[in-house]
C-alpha cells in the first residue's frame, strides 16, 4: 500500500497565521510599585485578541497608575493586536493611566514603526501624550493603508524558510 502526498498550496496573506499553528502565548502580570507589568511571550493573532483584551482590562483595574508591557518575547503580532493595545491605552487614558511598552523584540519593533503608532505605546521622555482622540485616529488610519506592506513583510519572512526551487530556468 503506497502513500500519497498531496500538494499543499501556500497560504494567502489574506489568511496569515501565525508561524507555530496551535500555540497559545503566555500572559502573565505582576503588580509591583504603583503599576503593572504584563509579560505577553509567544505569537499574538486574531485568534488571542479576546484573550489579550480581557487581560489588559483586569491589569487596568485598580488604583495603579498604569500597565507596562513587556513585549521582547513576541515572535508573531498581527493588526489586531495592535488594535486590542490602541483600544486598552484609550481605555487607560479615560481613566487617567497609562499603557507603555518598556520591552519590545524586532518584531513588534517593525509593527509599531510601519504603522507609525511607536510614540503612542512607547514613552518618550520629551514630550508628553497631546490630544490623544485625534492622533490615534491618525494612527489607525495609517495602520490600515500599510496592512499589505505588513502581510508582503510576512510573505517574504516566511519565505526566507522555504527551500529554494529552480523554477523559472532554461529558458
Amino acid at each position: 500500500m503506497s502513500t500519497r502526498r498531496e500538494a499543499v498550496m501556500p497560504e494567502s496573506p489574506y489568511e496569515a497565521q501565525p508561524m507555530n499553528g496551535d500555540a497559545r502565548p503566555l500572559v502573565t502580570t505582576h503588580r509591583d510599585s504603583g503599576r503593572v507589568l504584563v509579560t505577553i511571550v509567544g505569537e499574538l493573532c486574531l485568534d488571542d485578541s479576546e484573550m489579550l483584551g480581557r487581560k489588559l482590562r483586569a491589569a487596568l483595574d485598580g488604583p495603579q497608575q498604569g500597565v507596562d508591557l513587556d513585549l521582547s518575547g513576541v515572535k508573531f503580532w498581527d493588526c489586531a493586536t495592535l488594535n486590542v493595545l490602541l483600544t486598552a491605552r484609550r481605555q487607560a487614558l479615560a481613566e487617567g493611566k497609562t499603557i507603555a511598552v518598556t520591552a519590545a523584540s524586532h518584531i513588534v519593533e517593525r509593527l509599531l514603526t510601519l504603522t507609525d503608532t511607536h510614540s503612542l505605546l512607547v514613552p518618550s521622555r520629551q514630550k508628553a501624550d497631546v490630544a490623544p482622540g485625534r492622533s490615534e485616529v491618525a494612527h489607525l488610519h495609517r495602520a490600515m493603508q500599510t496592512r499589505p506592506e505588513i502581510d508582503l513583510a510576512r510573505i517574504n519572512a516566511a519565505d526566507d524558510h522555504r527551500p529554494r526551487t529552480a523554477m523559472g530556468r532554461g529558458r
